[in-house]
């Protein structure tokens, strides 16, 4: 409390003098004008503006530096509050939930999730081939889709790629990613690739089609948490 309140000291010593300066300032041009203005008045002279207006204009400005003191005072008179606990985290060693060493190359890649992005990307990228397309991967984190593929006409699928180890319950789809998927109707997939931590000819993949119709995308969401069994289910072989 004495290095927060020292901290605050400062700052509000240094606003008193700023706020006293301006405000003084406009407080004397005030009663200055009231001055000239009245003595004009006195000889027969009257302006646009009154002396009246001029004295007025001086003491709401007095009131407003009274104000603005008192509430830089009450700003330096803190008052410790208890601490109010908003979240918790248990937090254990991987070590210690591993019953042994034989499940420590499976844990070791499923962590390593840009190999795990990247088998998925080969993956499909092999599959559009296998379909007679020519697929062309996008640049890192190119917004909406991962893999452009143009079939023997010319049409163009955009695909967007997502890739879990055995065993992951839910992904993750960003607003824009979903957004574009809706705007592209039949010639958008979302592709599921289920990494195998037993080598990649176990990899399994399926593409689902108008993935993302139930979703509203919102202007205040950034990302939506999806349940991957859901997707899985609804996917089918490769088009």
């Amino acid at each position: 409390m004495d290095e927060l309140a020292a901290r605050i000291a400062v700052d509000v010593d240094r606003t008193r003098v700023q706020v006293k300066e301006r405000l003084l300032a406009e407080i004397n041009h005030w009663d200055r004008e009231h001055n000239r203005l009245e003595a004009l008045e006195r000889s027969g002279t009257i302006g646009r503006l009154r002396a009246d207006a001029a004295l007025q204009r001086a003491r709401q400005l007095d009131e407003r530096l009274d104000k603005r003191l008192r509430a830089l005072d009450e700003s330096t008179q803190l008052v410790a509050l208890p601490a109010v606990v908003r979240g918790s985290a248990l937090v254990v060693p991987s070590k210690r939930l591993s019953p042994g060493d034989e499940d420590a190359a499976p844990q070791t890649f499923a962590r390593n999730t840009e190999l795990v992005e990247r088998r998925a990307v080969e993956a499909v990228l092999a599959t559009e081939r296998a379909l007679g397309r020519t697929p062309h991967e996008m640049p890192r984190n190119n917004p909406g889709y991962d893999i452009q593929s143009f079939d023997p006409d010319g049409r163009i699928h955009y695909i967007e790629v997502k890739g879990r180890i055995e065993g992951s319950d839910t992904f993750t789809i960003t607003t824009n990613e979903v957004t574009f998927a809706q705007t592209q109707g039949d010639r958008h997939r979302l592709a599921l690739v289920l990494v195998s931590p037993d080598g990649e000819k176990r990899d399994r993949l399926r593409y689902v089609m108008d993935a993302f119709t139930h979703i509203e995308p919102s202007a205040t969401t950034r990302s939506y948490n999806e349940e991957w069994h859901d997707y899985w289910d609804r996917g089918g072989p490769p088009r």
